[in-house]
């Protein structure tokens, strides 16, 4: 079963999430991005996919914000997991505009596209790579 982490301040967000994945994928959520970043420090390959998203508000000592978070992970890391990035800002008829806001991301998912759809994109980055 592929490991998938979800970065998402939204906590009501990540249950709903991490329940409608759960036969499929197994799923860990964390709320803020230091949380993901010990867990990947001990080793990095224990997720297939990473979701982050863009509008995740900056730390509490304001460093880290979902961009960073996914610079971070692109530059630091040696063997970086495919990212996602889920975002309330983008709808799923504007997805073309995430990359303005972050190219570092392998791909753009809407929350409004609906867990349906995000399921699929899923399984199509985790075999596509």
């Amino acid at each position: 079963m592929c490991r998938i982490a979800v970065l998402d301040d939204d906590r009501n967000w990540c249950i709903a999430l991490q329940r409608f994945l759960k036969n499929t994928f197994e799923v860990s959520v964390f709320n803020d991005a230091n949380s993901l970043i010990e867990d990947l420090i001990q080793d990095v390959r224990q997720y297939d996919l990473i979701m982050v998203d863009l509008s995740l508000p900056p730390d509490a000592y304001g460093e880290i914000d979902g961009r960073k978070f996914i610079r971070y992970i692109r530059e630091v890391l040696l063997e970086p997991p495919i990212l996602v990035l889920v975002t309330a800002f983008i709808g799923k008829n504007e997805l073309n505009s995430g990359e303005i806001f972050c190219k570092e991301a392998d791909a753009f998912l809407a929350k409004d596209a609906g867990l349906d759809e995000i399921s699929r994109q899923l399984q199509e980055l985790l075999v596509n790579g």
